[in-house]
C-alpha cells in the first residue's frame, strides 16, 4: 500500500474515531431538559406509527394542525420506520441512534467536501 493510500485511509478514520470518543456519551440514557425540543420529533414518531397511513391531522401540538405543516418529517419517519422494524428499542433510544450516527458521520462528510473542492491530496491543507 502506498503511502498516499494509507493517509487518504488514516485520516478519515481518526475523524470518526474521535467523532466517536466526544459522542459516545450521547448514547447513553437520559432525558432532555424542559426547553428541548426532542420530545416533539418522539410525539411525532409515535403518532406515524400508531396512526400510520392517515396522517392528516396531527392533535398533539396547539390542539392539532395538518400534519404536512409539522416540520421536516424525514427523523421522525425514520424512527417510527426503525421502531417498527425493531419494536423492542424505545423511541428515546431509536432516536439516539439516528442523532448519534449522524454526529459521528457528518464530520467525515465535510472533510471529503473539503478535499473535494480544494482538489488537494494533503489533507493536513484540508
Amino acid at each position: 500500500m502506498k503511502k498516499q493510500q494509507y493517509r487518504d485511509l488514516v485520516f478519515p478514520l481518526i475523524i470518526v474515531v474521535l467523532n466517536f470518543i466526544i459522542v459516545f456519551p450521547w448514547f447513553g440514557d437520559g432525558y432532555p431538559s424542559s426547553a428541548s425540543i426532542e420530545p416533539i420529533v418522539i410525539t411525532q414518531a409515535q403518532f406515524i406509527r400508531d396512526n400510520w397511513p392517515h396522517l392528516s391531522w396531527f392533535p398533539n401540538w396547539y390542539l392539532g394542525y395538518p400534519y404536512r405543516l409539522a416540520g421536516s418529517p424525514l427523523l421522525p419517519v425514520l424512527i417510527a420506520l426503525i421502531n417498527f422494524i425493531c419494536p423492542d428499542w424505545s423511541f428515546w433510544f431509536v432516536y439516539r441512534l439516528i442523532t448519534g450516527l449522524a454526529l459521528i458521520v457528518l464530520p467525515l462528510g465535510f472533510y471529503f467536501l473539503a478535499r473535494s473542492l480544494t482538489k488537494k491530496d494533503n489533507w493536513l491543507a484540508v
